[in-house]
């Protein structure tokens, strides 16, 4: 029998990935292999244990932060203590990797999954809602004189720190396939939302603007190049409850409500042996 333990994915992996992905309760389609190859493989991992993959983790790193992006346990081997295993390992890891922080999302629903977060150091830091808005909705918005634009690199540091973004969070999500990033800008230039999202795909994380009337400015951006089928947008609107409110009286339906959580990196050693 052999121990437990953390294994880099290799290009060999997208089937498993897809696997755990299905697992995570999202309406989004997993990555085609190649972008997962380019885009993810690099910092994912697989927990094993007896030789078989019973987990499966992604995570993201700026600097000293590590944003965990994806923890599944295997449907199969839930309820015995293995959550806890694999964020052990994936902790020595990360800060090994220079990490002393990280933070997650979790569904608010999901409390067992939250309670072991808060076992780990983490605490809520704000609630995060996922709305998903009809575009034919958008009139129903406030507006206030702005413009919709593709943001120019060379604002993204500014605007991370402005809109409390991590450092490198656009620059990185410039680095993925077709991602396009849009701001509303008022009529004296001031960037007041930017919103990052897939043309594919109706959706954008992060979206972030000072004021609700801004939302309506970056909605129309994202309508504008949107590529897809699609009659709607799907929203994750962090911290900002009078935006959302706004959004839902338009007539946004709300699909999630999640926790968004941060601590320190423990230093706890995984257990040895069988888990």
């Amino acid at each position: 029998m052999s121990p437990p333990c953390l294994r880099p994915a290799t290009a060999a992996d997208h089937a498993l990935y897809s696997h755990f992905f299905a697992q995570l309760g999202l309406e989004d389609a997993p990555l085609v292999r190649g972008r997962w190859e380019t885009e993810n493989a690099a910092t994912t991992a697989f927990f094993v244990e007896d030789g078989k993959e019973v987990g499966y983790a992604f995570w993201e790193l700026a600097g000293e932060n590590a944003y965990v992006k994806h923890v599944v346990i295997d449907a199969g081997a839930r309820g015995r203590g293995l959550g806890r295993d694999l964020m052990l390992r994936l902790a020595a890891k990360l800060r090994g990797e220079g990490a002393s922080a990280w933070r997650l999302n979790v569904m608010a629903s999901n409390h067992v999954a939250a309670g072991l977060y808060g076992t780990l150091g983490m605490s809520t830091i704000f609630s995060t809602v996922v709305l998903r808005l009809s575009f034919e909705n958008l009139g129903r918005l406030p507006q206030v004189p702005a413009r919709g634009v593709d943001a120019e690199a060379r604002f993204d540091a500014a605007n991370e720190l402005d809109f409390g973004l991590l450092d490198g969070q656009l620059t990185r999500a410039r680095q993925k396939l077709g991602a396009r990033i849009v701001a509303a800008l008022s009529v004296n230039g001031k960037c007041m939302g930017v919103a990052v999202f897939d043309p594919q795909y109706p959706g954008a994380f992060p979206f972030r603007c000072k004021s609700v009337e801004y939302a309506r400015t970056l909605i129309e951006a994202l309508r504008e190049r949107y590529e897809g089928p699609s009659s709607f947008v799907q929203l994750v609107i962090e911290d900002a409850a009078v935006v959302v409110h706004a959004l839902e009286s338009a007539g946004a339906t709300r699909v999630h409500d999640i926790l968004h959580m941060r601590g320190p990196i423990p230093r706890e050693s995984p257990p040895i042996g069988a888990s």
